[in-house]
């Protein structure tokens, strides 16, 4: 465990709770092992800095991420079509 305080970094997430899977929430510790899923976390800091906030990624464009395995998954398939 570390500490959370002005000039230390820091690697946070934060959950939703609202979901009908965190009600009614009787642990947090079982919420978070048992039942919170990937798509439960909204923010996410790595050394103290957002990567995600909102679910939307802040480093990097997950428009040109999809775009880019979409194209190596096509180039990838006509491969495979060649090769048959």
């Amino acid at each position: 465990m570390g500490v959370l305080e002005p000039g230390r970094w820091a690697d946070v997430i934060a959950v939703a709770t609202t979901s009908s899977r965190a009600t009614p929430m009787f642990s947090p510790t079982s919420f978070l092992s048992f039942a919170a899923r990937g798509s439960d976390v909204t923010h996410v800091f790595i050394g103290g800095k957002p990567v995600l906030s909102e679910g939307t990624l802040t480093t990097l464009d997950e428009d040109t991420i999809r775009a880019e395995a979409a194209a190596a998954s096509a180039r990838l398939q006509q491969l495979a079509e060649a090769n048959s």
